[in-house]
């Protein structure tokens, strides 16, 4: 279990040092900022002539002192004399000398790339090399707007690096950071996707600090980082006067999910859950984690990029739940799409992982020794390709586990009996008579998340459904490995191992359930029709297997939410709807559908939308934390 983080983090960048305390670049602007608390401080470092690094901003002297020199002209001992009436000035040695007696701090040193007209990017990296001793690398980042410089100095062992976006070429080396102007705050997502931290530059108001948050900023700098401080800890202050932040409804995987980047955050957050955690749709999945092949056909290329892309997270975060397996697809004389078509899929597929998800076709010799018992009857081939699987049960439980090591509660076998909203806050009385205030609902009920909103008061707003369930038999019989099949009628079909038995499904039948009806979501069981239709898919491609309604080991049954479509429930959109009563200020979050593999990424979402309204304590992106 992930230990409880109780000291808040702070996403302000003392730029330059505090300014409210002093002149940039000057020790005491530093000293200001540690005293105030910072874990963050940027400088900026120019070389005099005879190439020592200083803490200033420009080379020219005009905007500090008046004086129409430049720093790179002038030797050290001058150029502290030509200071000396206006600041102290600073060296880079005395700065980092500072920086070992206040070890909480990082320090993100910027190089200007002028300097690259005077001597070489490996001189650079040098000089450098010899001024930082290695014992503080780990308090220090290495930022600049040239690339050139950063891939000189990123060889140096521990050296992170961070690359001011402005015209210049970026680094070909992996950056730790990336610096942007808030007003290119769209290009967040595209960094994190890279796995880069964003900082943003300069900001000094509250307001836009917090909007900059909300879409996703690890960092922002500031000139008024103790003034920025205290506005940040009073708006916390006068938020702080209900009994919790943040209330879900549902421990499936989204609700934990919300819970886990909500509490991270430093939120008050509660989930209560009417059964156990991981009772409903998040135990009764295919159990993988994928981008979605099959969306290919539909050319929903942007849900299975997300898809490949949060998977390589999950990969990375939970090693021991969820792995990487080789998938295997056998191709008929009458399966409904030829081995030509199927290889440009998995091109595809293999481009939008960035080259994660490798395919090959097995040669004829490799068919029976790899997949044992398969009907090779019209077998013309069989591709393979690389994706995920986990336990989603186990997983979910480990997102919840992780929740609560941040401060989440969580209650289980716990239902909303009432909640109103009087204009400042909720009013919740749960069914275990508790009665609590929070200042945000959110609504991760999965097939329940319609019902919800009839005992919540004003009525939020909602959107149709159809609930379609997702059959699967567990066989009493081992699995070869991963199978992506066709059913009989030419739908997807999977077989994977499961606790030593196979486990195959999954079917689309839409489940009859509606609100003025005594139909109950938990009531989801497979029909004898889908029964039916698995056995007998399953049997066409193992007949030396053959399996009978008797070898059933058990069966499950998970329902999915979709959006109301004039196709079939297969064509029906997979994308996660967020639905909000107030866009600015939400009070009322419900999420509808989702894919296991996307929950991470899609809390994400609705944890930006909460920082409009209420100030984060602090920041923390669940792209950091590893689950138990």
């Amino acid at each position: 279990m992930l230990k409880k983080i109780n000291k808040p983090e702070t996403w302000l960048v003392a730029h330059r040092g505090d300014q409210d305390g002093g002149i940039e670049n000057t020790l005491a602007a530093f000293e200001s900022a540690i005293k105030s608390g910072a874990q963050y401080a940027e400088c900026d470092i120019q070389f005099t002539r005879d190439m020592v690094p200083v803490v200033i901003h420009d080379d020219s002297l005009k905007r500090l002192c008046d004086l129409a020199l430049h720093v790179s002209l002038l030797d050290l001992i001058d150029l502290k004399e030509l200071c000396h009436p206006y600041f102290t000035l600073l060296t880079l040695s005395k700065l980092l000398t500072w920086l070992e007696r206040n070890p909480q701090l990082t320090l993100f040193i910027e190089i200007k790339p002028d300097i690259r007209t005077r001597i070489g990017d490996n001189e650079i990296a040098a000089i450098l090399s010899k001024q930082i001793p290695e014992a503080l690398l780990s308090h220090i980042v290495l930022i600049s707007e040239s690339g050139h410089i950063l891939d000189a100095c990123r060889p140096q062992p521990n050296c992170r690096i961070g690359w001011v976006a402005e015209k210049n070429t970026p680094p070909e080396s992996d950056m730790d950071y990336v610096f942007i102007s808030y007003k290119k705050a769209e290009t967040i997502a595209h960094w994190h996707d890279k796995g880069i931290k964003v900082g943003l530059y300069t900001i000094n108001e509250t307001k836009l600090a917090h909007e900059m948050l909300a879409m996703g900023a690890d960092l922002i700098e500031t000139d008024r980082y103790a003034n920025m401080l205290i506005e940040q800890k009073k708006s916390i202050e006068q938020t702080a006067s209900t009994d919790t932040d943040i209330l879900i409804i549902g421990g499936g995987i989204y609700g934990c999910g919300v819970a886990q980047a909500t509490s991270a955050c430093g939120y008050r957050t509660m989930l209560i859950e009417q059964k156990k955690i991981a009772s409903g749709t998040s135990s009764q999945s295919t159990k993988l984690i994928h981008g979605g092949l099959r969306y290919l056909e539909q050319m929903n290329l942007k849900l299975v990029y997300e898809g490949l892309n949060e998977r390589e997270h999950l990969l990375r975060l939970a090693p021991s739940l969820v792995t990487r397996e080789w998938f295997y697809i056998p191709v008929y004389q009458d399966s409904k799409r030829p081995p030509w078509m199927i290889a440009c899929g998995l091109l595809l597929y293999f481009i939008l992982s960035g080259g994660r998800s490798k395919f090959k076709w097995l040669s004829k010799s490799e068919w029976t020794t790899t997949l044992p018992r398969l009907n090779t009857q019209g077998l013309r081939a069989i591709l393979a390709y690389e994706d995920a699987s986990t336990d989603d049960a186990a997983l979910t439980r480990a997102v919840a586990t992780s929740a609560q090591s941040f401060g989440c509660d969580i209650h289980e076998k716990t239902t909303v009996e009432h909640a109103i909203h009087d204009d400042s806050q909720w009013l919740v009385r749960l069914s275990d008579g508790q009665k609590i205030t929070t200042k945000i609902l959110v609504n991760a009920g999965g097939p329940w998340v319609n019902q919800i909103t009839e005992v919540i008061k004003p009525t939020p707003p909602s959107i149709d459904i159809q609930q379609v369930q997702g059959s699967h038999l567990v066989l009493n019989r081992p699995c070869p490995g991963f199978i992506y099949t066709e059913s009989l009628d030419g739908r997807v079909m999977f077989f994977r191992p499961w606790k030593g038995k196979t486990l195959a499904g999954t079917t689309e039948t839409p489940f009859p359930y509606h609100p003025n009806t005594q139909d109950d979501p938990s009531k989801a069981a497979p029909t004898e029709s889908e029964i039916a239709d698995i056995l007998a898919t399953y049997n066409h491609y193992f007949p030396d297997f053959h399996c009978r309604p008797s070898d059933i080991d058990h069966t499950f049954c998970g329902l999915r939410v979709l959006p109301i479509t004039k196709g079939t429930a297969f064509g029906a959109s997979r994308e996660t709807v967020i639905l909000c009563d107030d866009k600015k200020r939400p009070r009322y979050l419900a999420i509808y559908g989702g894919k296991l593999t996307t929950y991470r990424k899609e809390s994400e979402k609705v944890l930006n939308i909460i920082m409009r309204h209420i100030t984060p304590p602090k920041v923390h992106s669940t792209q950091d934390i590893s689950l138990p």
